[in-house]
């Protein structure tokens, strides 16, 4: 049966590449579709499309699917760029692609999981064999797929989706620190470094500042900040580092990500030996 729905994408070619490679079941697929005007375009096609009602849930939905797979794109790479789903591209009764429909839902954001891709997850939680003979990153994308709730793969990918500041990156290592000693080459004085410097930008008076009148709870709350910011500071005096710049800090948890990605995507009897 042919798709009903593709979703139109857009990014950079090399990062769309990527994705073609890593994405082509009959599932989930990436790929290039023949469009009025426009000619062959990146679109994505999904069999969960098939049972939306409309093209604006389709559009929804591909949001969804696309965050984390730029979250894949970012623990593969730091410098990639977010893809971006542009809008749907519908069936005509001649078996071609009409115009191009673009629907105000903008980017879905919270816990939904992307069932699309469900059946890669065999009944102990990790990548079915199929998936783990794909690319890594399709096992990595099938983790977050799951139906565990809560889901860290799918918490980490979600932080890593857009084009992470030090609160995304400070959430996504967040994640996979209380697992740090499972980690090969754990690279520990990096992150504290990292986690130093975040400390001093998450906790900055900018971010904290509301107007009105004052607030006791509010008070109280600046004042833990203000003692988490004087306390990173003493740590880069104390061990003579300047501020980690956002580059590098990108950078590192990208490393740190791919490496805990595929921990998480390896057979617990491998983990075990």
């Amino acid at each position: 049966m042919r798709d009903k729905y593709a979703a139109a994408l857009d990014g950079d070619a090399l990062d769309l590449g990527e994705l073609r490679r890593w994405f082509y079941s009959d599932q989930l697929t990436i790929t290039e579709i023949e469009v009025p005007l426009r000619g062959r375009v990146p679109a994505m096609l999904a069999r969960e499309f098939d049972g939306l009602p409309s093209g604006e849930k389709v559009q929804a939905t591909a949001w969804r699917l696309i965050g984390q797979m730029n979250g894949v794109l970012f623990a593969t790479s730091a410098s990639r760029k977010p893809v971006r789903v542009l809008g749907v591209y519908e069936r005509t009764a001649d078996g071609g692609w009409g115009p191009m429909g673009a629907y105000a839902t903008g980017r879905i954001s919270g816990s939904g999981r992307v069932r699309a891709y469900a059946e890669a997850i065999g009944a102990d939680g990790l990548p079915s064999p199929a998936a783990a003979e794909a690319p890594r990153q399709a096992a990595w994308f099938a983790l977050a797929s799951g139906a565990d709730d809560p889901n860290p793969a799918a918490d980490v990918l979600r932080a890593l989706s857009s084009e992470p500041d030090w609160s995304d990156l400070w959430k996504a290592e967040e994640v996979m620190h209380p697992t740090k000693d499972r980690i090969p080459d754990w690279p520990e004085s990096e992150i504290e470094w990292f986690r130093q410097t975040a400390t001093l930008y998450r906790h900055s008076p900018s971010s904290v500042h509301v107007q009105g009148p004052k607030n006791p709870k509010k008070q109280g709350r600046d004042g833990a900040k203000k003692h988490g910011r004087d306390g990173a500071k003493q740590w880069l005096a104390k061990y003579h580092k300047p501020e980690m710049e956002l580059d590098a800090a990108r950078r590192l948890i990208a490393s740190v990500a791919a490496q805990w990605l595929d921990w998480k995507a390896t057979p617990r009897e491998a983990k075990a030996g």
